[in-house]
């Protein structure tokens, strides 16, 4: 009978739960096989945020290295003593937009960091909730800063809002202008069949540019899809953990609830046939002695 009973610290018997659960400390778990499923997601959801999370460090750190060599070619190539008529760059060119690009970046880069690092170190204590909100609120500061920089980045760069007059010139619309250009100029020409004898060239390096600034917009994009995707995997780890708990409540208060459910059932049934057979040496006792005296 005891075979399928585990005492509890005040002594009461009730069934063993399983062998593992999400919280050591929870005496009213789930069956075995739903705690088992619990933990088997809770372990898939994981390794899909750490994956997320490492996707977004790259991405972050690829955006900040491509905007921090553009800043540094402007930088090296600006003159501030020459002619303008000398002048590579114009002379009320933005760079904001870049700006704004490399400082969310190397903010989300470390961010990132620190928590993959946090979950990295070993511990004898359960971090599942600390990870989780620690994740959460990464996540959520991603995305908001991926989605600042990069509204801010189009409405500079495009000129979203028209009522800016006149118009600056950013790095990238800048570059890519005169990168693209000659270009589209060429095959203009050639359709219109226009007396070009000479080819248009570009500044050396302007190619390159362009291309860096418009890969630097690009992977922030690509930080704001996965920190959305993020965002999903802490709504669906957080569906499964409500889940668990109604389970959990349903077990207990079929345990100790007053007459319901299956365990309920089975706890009163061993409890009474323990007492059962402590009052039986008790009862043939005084019917012996009742009879003796008789």
């Amino acid at each position: 009978m005891t075979k399928n009973f585990a005492v509890n610290q005040d002594y009461s018997e009730v069934p063993e739960s399983p062998p593992m659960t999400s919280f050591l400390t929870d005496r009213f778990a789930a069956s075995a096989l739903q705690e088992s499923a619990y933990l088997s997601r809770v372990r898939s959801l994981r390794i899909a945020s750490y994956l997320v999370s490492g996707l977004i460090l790259a991405c972050a750190a690829g955006s900040v290295g491509t905007s921090a060599h553009i800043l540094h070619s402007y930088n090296s190539t600006r003159s501030t003593n020459a002619s303008p008529l000398l002048s590579l760059w114009p002379s009320n060119i933005d760079n904001r937009p870049v700006l704004a690009t490399v400082v969310p970046a190397a903010i989300i880069c470390l961010l990132m960091l620190s928590y993959l690092l946090l979950a990295a170190i070993p511990s004898p204590h359960s971090r599942t909730r600390l990870l989780t909100h620690i994740c959460l609120l990464t996540t959520a500061l991603t995305s908001i800063l991926s989605l600042i920089s990069l509204l801010f980045t189009t409405i500079v760069t495009y000129h979203v809002d028209p009522s800016f007059s006149p118009s600056r010139p950013t790095l990238l619309s800048f570059t890519c202008a005169l990168y693209h250009g000659p270009g589209d100029f060429a095959s203009a020409s050639k359709r219109l069949q226009l007396p070009v004898f000479s080819d248009i060239v570009y500044p050396a390096g302007f190619g390159r540019l362009c291309r860096e600034t418009e890969a630097a917009w690009g992977l922030m994009a690509a930080v704001a899809f996965l920190s959305f995707l993020g965002l999903c995997l802490f709504a669906v780890g957080f569906a499964c953990e409500l889940a668990i708990a109604r389970e959990r409540t349903a077990r207990h208060g079929a345990k100790y609830g007053g007459g319901g459910g299956v365990v309920g059932g089975v706890v009163d049934d061993g409890v009474e046939q323990h007492e059962k057979e402590k009052v039986a040496p008790v009862q043939q006792l005084a019917s012996r002695n009742g009879s003796e005296s008789v």
